[in-house]
């Protein structure tokens, strides 16, 4: 696939300091750019701190804790099998292994 070009206006200081910051965190502007790029293509919508209008910094611990409860809050909540309730994570991840052959089910 071609490569495209995004181009942006800014004032001369905000570039800089934001050069500034992205060499210190070993990054290009396009390297930025397509990380954000690739974030709207993934989930279909800006970071929440970008969709809201604020800079992280700008947004209050409590903004942002509401946000992140949000994100949190909207994942479809799952109901185990009961054979899985009250397992460990290892004890199902291990019990899903042997279902397939591929470890000595211990639990059994």
């Amino acid at each position: 696939m071609a490569d495209s070009m995004v181009t942006a206006r800014m004032t001369a200081e905000k570039k800089k300091a934001g050069s500034q910051v992205l060499e210190e965190a070993g990054m290009t502007a396009s390297q930025a750019v397509n990380r954000l790029y690739d974030y709207l293509v993934e989930f279909g919508h800006l970071p929440p701190e970008l969709a809201s209008g604020q800079t992280h910094a700008a947004a209050s611990r409590q903004e942002r804790l509401e946000a992140a409860t949000a994100q949190v809050d909207a994942i479809p909540h799952v109901e185990l099998d009961a054979e899985f309730a009250t397992m460990s994570g290892g004890d199902a991840r291990m019990r899903r292994l042997a279902s397939r052959g591929l470890a000595e089910d211990v639990g059994a």
